[in-house]
């Protein structure tokens, strides 16, 4: 090709823009987005972005497009909620981007280890769909600064976005935005407000550039005053560190390290404790409270060594007792011979990966979790070719995650390279290593917790959320000027705080969704019948025998809506209203509440700051476990009248005392489970009237489901065949019955006899009575221990059986 310059021009690349942005669900978009695509790419060409003299230039103006349309497809992502993703492979060959010498070129710039280079040798190598993908990050912040540069500020940045999803006959008015504040305040729904947070913070690399400099020459002017191998105190480690780690890198045995023992703590173990240390005392108690921390670690590879300090989750928190350090996830600190990384670390083929992946498939689409921000010098790590930044953790959480079972570890850290640690405070280190280890905690968090959305929640309080977010956008110097825009938190419109209070029921397939990811099995009828009376009427009635899940329903559904839950056992004894509502004290003229008063007091709180903010307040379930234990009319009689007043009027009152009233608010639900045997009650006519009742049923797969593979099932389920008519056993007894043969197997007793002795104290006790029923099912349960050698099993039923034949009744006693 001659050197004479060339420009590849929008017609050019037309054809691929067309390729790459097809397949949205918003009606007119496709339209909106080439005319978006057709003025950047002329922002680009006026940056001389599209200019190349030679094949290889071309390649990269090629890449820069790729780079550009990621760009926008990810903004769609964020603010209308578009799944389109980039098709990097078919664009570029669109480009004629595709030939040898190109792959061969950027092959050698991906490629890293010698095992790999192997490829580089065939002459059919071409670059894969994620070749292309790392190769338009690379180019990302210099096609997003051409970007920002053509416009006075991000909120006209963003206005060139927003309207590009304008409809096609609606006519467009360009509208300055002087401040950023002003494009949040007009016309703001939540996905526009994520989205100018999201622009925010792609071009913040951009935006703090000068800053970083301007921090590098300061750091610069002081390292001429100390000497290169000198130790300073705030400037944790020095060119002397990486020398030392560097030589003991290429001459990894500990004879070398013996021979420089007191270098070693001079310039890198002492230094790395102190920095750790202080790290970890910078760290907020509602993170601290979680962990426990782990001197460091002079650690060692066949291929390296390195020093590591790591925050674990507290010893209490973890769920298998025969844990292991190095297989649970971690808040990790490492330094090694070329750079200094920190972030989360998960290690494979470990339960916190298994419990992260449930829990990203889970709530991978909670408005929660896709608020979370990263800053972009955190990589996110997919393989050994796929990386992300941290401004791009939901697209990394959906298309890393979602169903990919083979990733390895799954990795979120920074990595400073050793020229630029030299040139950082101890001050400075630890401000980024808290920043990240803050950011990163809501996926620690995810890691660890089998139900985690309640403990992110509580470290993402709203108050924390706003603040967050409008300190990071204040501190932001204007593109153009360099000065700081003016932002306070007080000052903030009243329209952004709607979207940190307000409440979205989840639709009802993401609702069965997530009730079966915490492992209860149950129809999608039967939750559909739950889902419905719960809107109907607001108070349900669950029965079925015991253990087939009617307090784990509720719980799972309270979890999956999102929803505030308390669980009250009712107790034989109650008779009054004051057992549930609490009561006014003559000696202290005080009102003493019980959890059931307060939880109603929370509601009719939760529920008029809804009111007054004109948003959907969110639902408070409250559970009644083992309702007619008492007798229902005594204790709950205040409700069954309250009921009709709030089904008329919407809401109704409570009295208390005399003179204390609580709201029964329409946001408030009330759910009992009764069992019905000789220690319970009926019901009166009164209560059915004014619920809704659901009995639930295990049914023969679904325990033999439950069961999972072991060696007893088939026994198991014959026993079950022959007594479940009289007396009925499901999920609580299995699950008890599989614990009871796991714990007997680590003590090396078989689990024949560790069945037998299951079967005589969890199902013979359910065997009595008198019904015939009772002597048929002891026949049949006699001749199957019999046959299957339950020695325990055969002599107690046997008994059992004789009485029964003798005097027509029989127990267990």
């Amino acid at each position: 090709m001659s050197s004479e310059s060339n420009t590849l021009t929008w017609g050019d690349i037309k054809d691929a823009a067309e390729l790459a942005f097809r397949g949205f669900e918003n009606p007119g978009l496709e339209f909106g987005a080439l005319e978006w695509a057709k003025e950047a790419w002329e922002i680009l060409i006026n940056s001389d972005l599209a200019t190349y003299s030679d094949e290889t230039q071309r390649n990269q103006v090629i890449i820069r497009f790729l780079a550009l349309a990621s760009f926008y497809l990810e903004f769609c992502h964020v603010a209308w909620e578009e799944d389109v993703d980039p098709d990097y492979y078919n664009c570029a060959t669109t480009l004629n981007f595709i030939d040898y010498d190109a792959a061969h070129y950027y092959a050698e710039q991906l490629i890293d280890t010698d095992s790999d280079r192997s490829v580089l040798d065939d002459e059919d190598y071409e670059l894969d769909n994620s070749d292309l993908q790392n190769l338009a990050e690379n180019v990302r912040e210099e096609v997003i600064s051409a970007l920002t540069d053509s416009f006075d500020n991000i909120s006209e940045l963003f206005v060139f976005l927003w309207e590009s999803n304008l409809p096609e006959s609606e006519e467009k008015e360009f509208v300055s935005c002087d401040t950023d504040s002003e494009i949040l305040q007009d016309d703001l729904i939540s996905n526009k407000q994520a989205a100018f947070e999201w622009l925010t913070q792609q071009c913040s690399t951009k935006l703090f550039e000068e800053a970083e400099i301007l921090q590098k020459n300061t750091v610069a002017e002081h390292n001429e005053t100390r000497s290169e191998n000198s130790i300073d105190i705030d400037f944790p480690f020095s060119m002397e560190t990486f020398t030392l780690l560097e030589n003991l890198h290429n001459k990894p045995k500990f004879d070398f390290y013996i021979a420089h023992e007191e270098e070693f703590k001079q310039y890198i173990e002492n230094p790395f404790q102190r920095l750790f240390l202080k790290a970890f005392a910078q760290l907020p108690d509602k993170i601290t409270k979680w962990m426990d921390m782990e001197k460091y670690l002079f650690c060692y590879t066949k291929w390296t060594f390195y020093y590591e300090g790591n925050l674990y989750p507290k010893r209490e928190l973890l769920f298998d007792h025969k844990f292991n350090y190095f297989d649970i996830a971690r808040l990790t600190l490492i330094l090694f011979n070329n750079n200094l990384v920190f972030g989360l670390f998960i290690p494979d083929n470990c339960e916190d990966k298994k419990r992260f992946i449930k829990n990203v498939n889970q709530f991978s689409k909670s408005k929660i979790i896709n608020g979370l921000k990263l800053s972009n010098n955190c990589t996110l790590h997919k393989n050994k070719k796929e990386q992300y930044r941290g401004g791009r953790l939901s697209y990394w959480l959906k298309n890393t995650y979602r169903k990919n079972t083979s990733i390895k570890s799954i990795q979120a850290t920074v990595h400073l390279h050793k020229d630029r640690v030299i040139h950082l405070s101890c001050n400075q280190l630890i401000e980024q290593i808290r920043q990240t280890f803050e950011e990163l905690f809501p996926l620690f968090l995810m890691a660890i917790c089998d139900y985690p959305m309640p403990a992110i929640r509580e470290y993402l309080n709203p108050i924390s959320q706003l603040k967050f977010s409008f300190d990071y956008q204040s501190s932001i110097p204007s593109s153009k000027t360099g000065q700081k825009q003016e932002s306070n938190a007080s000052q903030i419109d009243e329209k952004l705080l709607v979207f940190i209070h307000q409440y979205v029921e989840p639709s009802f397939p993401d609702i069965y969704r997530k009730v079966l990811a915490q492992g209860l099995r149950i129809s999608e009828s039967t939750l559909r019948r739950y889902h419905l009376a719960l809107k109907s009427r607001k108070f349900i009635i669950l029965s079925g025998i015991s253990g087939t899940g009617k307090t784990w329903l509720t719980k799972a559904y309270a979890e999956a809506v999102e929803a505030e839950y308390l669980l009250v056992p009712v107790a034989p004894n109650w008779t009054t209203n004051e057992d549930l509502l609490g009561y006014l004290s003559p000696m202290d003229n005080k009102y003493h509440d019980t959890d059931f008063s307060a939880f109603l007091k929370k509601a009719e709180e939760g529920y008029q700051q809804a009111q007054a903010k004109q948003l959907t307040p969110r639902p408070y379930y409250l559970v009644l476990d083992e309702m007619n234990l008492a007798r229902v009319e005594y204790y709950f009689a205040k409700f069954l009248s309250a009921m009709e007043v709030r089904m008329r009027e919407g809401v109704a009152q409570i009295q208390l005392a005399s003179d204390k009233q609580v709201l029964l608010p329409p946001n408030l639900y009330f759910i009992g489970t009764v069992n019905v045997d000789e220690t319970t009650h009926s019901f009166a006519d009164k209560v059915y009237d004014r619920a809704q009742l659901i009995e639930l049923e295990a049914s023969r797969q679904d325990l033999y489901d439950h069961l999972g593979e072991v060696p007893y099932s088939e026994i198991l389920m014959q026993i079950w065949d022959e007594v479940h008519t009289i007396a009925p056993f499901a999920f609580r007894v299995i699950d008890e019955i599989k614990i009871y043969v796991k714990e007997a197997e680590a003590l090396e007793v078989s689990w024949q006899d560790a069945l037998d002795e299951q079967l005589l104290q969890k199902i013979l006790p359910k065997l009595k009575g008198a019904d015939d029923r009772v002597g048929v099912a002891l026949k049949e349960f006699v001749d199957i221990v019999k046959d299957k050698d339950f020695p325990l099993s055969y002599k107690k039923a046997t008994k059992m059986l004789e009485t029964f034949n003798q005097h027509g009744f029989t127990s267990y006693f």
